[in-house]
């Protein structure tokens, strides 16, 4: 069976200054291992774009003669017809055309008017209403503005309660261990 480890109780403040202390040790070491990976990670990224900026070039370039290609004989490579091939296989790939469809409402408030006033007939019978969902959503953070008062109006109650929170001090802890090594 696991045991617990053993932790020694917070039964001051010079106890709870000397777990605060540790913390900020802590969060040193893990500066010390976090800072040099996130400055080694930044650097791989820069020298991996650097590296493969002609590579997305060529890419570029290349795709740019796919495309007037494909466009100039499109009418032999993939008739119209229906069940006729969309795309060419070839050696090193494909290419070719999907079909993809897309919705563009020109005036999204306009359309929304528009459906919710013809909602209660056509729009009902055609089940179209059910494609605009309008949920109420409460903004509590401009909420927080109004009084008591005018917010017990409304069923709203502000409630206050302490809620525990710690910050270290790094500066401090960082004398602190100069202190002692030239001690």
């Amino acid at each position: 069976m696991r045991q617990k480890p053993e932790v020694a109780k917070v039964a001051s403040i010079e106890d709870a200054n000397e777990v605060l202390r540790d913390i900020a040790l802590c969060q040193l070491e893990l500066a010390k291992i976090d800072t040099p990976a996130a400055e080694d990670i930044k650097l791989i990224q820069a020298r991996a774009e650097q590296d493969g900026r002609p590579y997305r070039e060529r890419i570029e370039k290349l795709e740019a003669l796919l495309v007037p290609y494909a466009e100039a004989n499109k009418d032999d490579l993939f008739p119209e017809e229906k069940n006729a091939r969309r795309s060419l296989a070839v050696t090193f790939g494909s290419f070719g055309y999907r079909r993809s469809t897309s919705i563009n409402i020109e005036d999204e408030a306009k359309t929304i008017e528009a459906i919710e006033i013809s909602k209660k007939n056509l729009a009902r019978k055609l089940g179209i209403d059910d494609a605009i969902v309008r949920e109420p959503k409460i903004q509590k953070t401009k909420l927080r503005k109004f009084s008591d008062d005018i917010l017990a109006k409304f069923g709203i109650t502000r409630i206050a309660e302490d809620t525990f929170f710690y910050e270290t001090d790094i500066d401090a802890v960082n004398i602190d261990l100069q202190k002692a090594k030239s001690a």
